[in-house]
């Protein structure tokens, strides 16, 4: 089985005086150290609406996007969630966190997946990260006949207890099929749900294309096509 945590607004929600503390504890210190402070604090933003500007309020929260260093200090503060002791398998790309299970049958998955996904909700909970439920999905695989899978939602225990079947805690969606890093990942690995997308996107690339030869010189369709079209049918990294 297959987890996927979507987080909200991830970028903006990092505490920032936690990610220093981070930072020290990866060997940043004295004027380094000092320099990181002076960038993170004393920020503030205001919202302008039809020429009004609101008052301007201090952010404790986020990093500096738009700046260089933005998405390097992100995974520096989300690093350490790998460390978390799951019996799972736990990949991270950028605020993309996917975690697989596996088991003799599908109780014990289940039982693993319960109690390990508990654990990395505590974590976001204590970083002041917020796990979006409504896109966060689990997925069942299997090459053979699924109807033996007895659950169609996984909770998301907050409550301390994940033996609980009362608790109010939010519960994950089961779904067939998931689109993750651009690729949809199907329950059967049968990789219809990925060739129909790429299907469909490229029907309607060739009839803008047809439109954009008569516009366009040869130099211009080919930069066109490498924009929009090459990265979706070379997922393989160069490979036909």
């Amino acid at each position: 089985m297959v987890t996927y945590f979507d987080v909200a607004k991830a970028f903006d929600s990092i505490l920032r005086s936690k990610l220093l503390h981070k930072l020290k504890l990866l060997g940043i210190k004295g004027s380094a150290l000092n320099w990181f402070k002076t960038f993170l604090s004393k920020r503030k933003q205001f919202v302008t609406i039809n020429g009004a500007n609101s008052d301007s309020e201090s952010i404790d929260y986020g990093v500096i996007q738009g700046s260089t260093l933005g998405p390097l200090l992100f995974l520096i503060y989300v690093n350490n969630l790998s460390k978390i002791p799951v019996s799972g398998n736990l990949y991270l790309f950028a605020d993309d966190c996917l975690v697989f299970f596996e088991g003799d049958d599908w109780d014990a998955v289940f039982e693993t997946a319960m109690r390990d996904i508990a654990k990395i909700r505590k974590w976001f909970d204590q970083n002041s990260l917020t796990v979006n439920v409504n896109k966060s999905k689990f997925m069942a695989m299997s090459l053979r006949d699924r109807g033996g899978i007895p659950i169609n939602t996984l909770t998301l225990h907050s409550c301390g207890d994940v033996q609980s079947n009362t608790c109010n805690c939010s519960k994950l969606e089961r779904v067939d099929s998931y689109k993750y890093l651009g690729v949809i990942i199907d329950d059967k690995l049968s990789w219809g749900p990925q060739i129909k997308y790429i299907n469909g996107k490229l029907r309607k690339m060739i009839y803008v294309f047809s439109q954009l030869k008569h516009i366009l010189n040869l130099k211009e369709l080919t930069m066109t096509y490498f924009a929009y079209v090459h990265c979706s049918v070379n997922i393989g990294g160069g490979h036909n």
